[in-house]
């Protein structure tokens, strides 16, 4: 038995030294989160923030990502989120509808251009991180329960301290984030986020089992929510490995039946969308929210926070529209028809009853506008279903989180079983040859 044992971590060493390594990040990543930004009151913030409001609301919805760290404000409060929202602003920048000359030429130019974007993004993250401490740290000075401030020094001191804090914080997340991507396993953003998001687990679950324990719901809802749940998070996850398979002939198979299969994944624009929407749909609201604070006496414009708030009907069509318009354009970013369809050609590749150029091009506009359609409702009615279960329960939960949990968890399979199947290929050769 100690032998085989030896032999597993002799042959899997490498592979074990990525995943103590990723583990030891986090690890480090946890424990900077427990520091929180200075002259401010935790205790005070919880509770201010306990209260039912539209601000509060959005912060707590925002919170799922951040693992808590904005209601225990943390220097670590805005985590990788102001990175996130770069690279979704290069992303657009970069791409050819309606994207800027100067990114679409430095994604042309290979890894130097790539690396030159990689800048681009950080310093962008770097502006935004700025923004949002500003901002976040504005917010909190102003909070107060039965007239003590949840800050207990000068208010500028605060928010100058607490923004070079959060900025710092934030910057040095982007840069444990990158560690993981060149050193640990998975990508580095996805597994801080996913890190965040599992660590409210536990409190979910416990609010549900709560529910059913003071009999808030009857054992007929519980066990059926339960199995509702269950039977979701497999359609997602058939959802995410579903492919559209596209036949490509190659000239030295001609004479043979044999042809390639070009994947089209149903899914192509992944998280981006509900994502990008998750963040946009609350605009409204932090618009409204201000517009109302000024002036209480603008009745119309509270009716309609009232109509644009979460869990209204207006709220989940403006929803449904914004991730089947994000599907189009993130879907045709990632498999870009003109690109694949010139791959194709110079690779000698053929599609079976399609010329090469421009009626290979138009045949995948076609399949992917087709499979868009479909992508977005599925995205559409992910993100909806999840709102609508967190609303009614009173769980911190969404979509959008549970996609990057499936997703990200998937990749991490695939990377741990690529790697292993190429240690037995290699290994398998090595036999071989001696």
């Amino acid at each position: 038995m100690n032998t085989k044992k030896n032999s597993f971590f002799k042959h899997y060493k490498d592979f074990l030294k990525k995943v103590f390594f990723t583990l030891g990040v986090l690890a480090i990543y946890k424990i900077i989160s427990f520091i929180i930004l200075p002259g401010i009151d935790v205790e005070i913030m919880k509770i201010s923030l306990s209260s039912e409001s539209i601000a509060n609301n959005i912060f707590k919805s925002f919170d799922l990502y951040l693992g808590g760290n904005l209601e225990k404000c943390s220097i670590l409060s805005l985590n990788v989120m102001p990175y996130i929202s770069a690279s979704i602003v290069i992303q657009l920048l970069s791409s050819k509808m309606g994207g800027v000359d100067l990114f679409i030429k430095l994604k042309e130019e290979g890894e130097l251009g790539r690396q030159k974007i990689t800048e681009y993004t950080q310093y962008l993250a770097l502006i935004i991180s700025l923004c949002q401490s500003i901002f976040y740290c504005t917010y909190t000075s102003y909070q107060v329960f039965e007239g003590v401030s949840a800050v207990f020094i000068n208010r500028f001191i605060f928010i100058l301290v607490g923004t070079t804090s959060l900025i710092t914080g934030t910057m040095f997340t982007i840069w444990l984030s990158g560690q993981i991507q060149n050193h640990g396993v998975g990508n580095g953003t996805s597994i801080i986020l996913l890190t965040n998001i599992l660590s409210k687990l536990p409190l979910n679950i416990n609010k549900f089992l709560n529910l059913y324990t003071s009999n808030k719901i009857s054992s007929i809802m519980f066990f059926s929510g339960v199995i509702v749940l269950i039977l979701v998070l497999l359609f997602i996850i058939y959802g995410e490995n579903t492919i559209y398979p596209i036949a490509i002939k190659y000239p030295i198979h001609y004479r043979t039946n044999n042809h390639h299969i070009l994947p089209m994944r149903l899914n192509n624009a992944g998280i981006l969308p509900s994502m990008v929407v998750s963040t946009i749909s609350y605009f409204p609201n932090i618009v409204m929210y201000f517009l109302y604070s000024f002036d209480s006496e603008l009745g119309g414009i509270k009716k309609l926070v009232e109509y644009l708030q979460e869990g209204t009907v207006l709220f989940y069509i403006i929803q449904m529209f914004l991730i089947m318009y994000f599907t189009f354009i993130f879907s045709e970013m990632t498999f870009n028809p003109e690109e694949n369809a010139k791959n194709l050609n110079e690779n000698g590749g053929l599609l079976m009853n399609c010329r090469p150029g421009k009626h290979t091009s138009n045949y995948f506009e076609k399949v992917l506008s087709n499979i868009d359609w479909i992508a977005g409702l599925y995205l559409s009615c992910i993100c909806i279903f999840f709102n609508i279960i967190g609303n009614k329960f009173g769980l911190n939960i969404s979509g959008t989180s549970i996609l990057i949990t499936i997703t990200t968890l998937q990749e991490l399979l695939r990377q741990c079983l690529g790697y292993f199947l190429t240690k037995q290929h290699k290994n398998v050769m090595k036999n071989m040859m001696y």
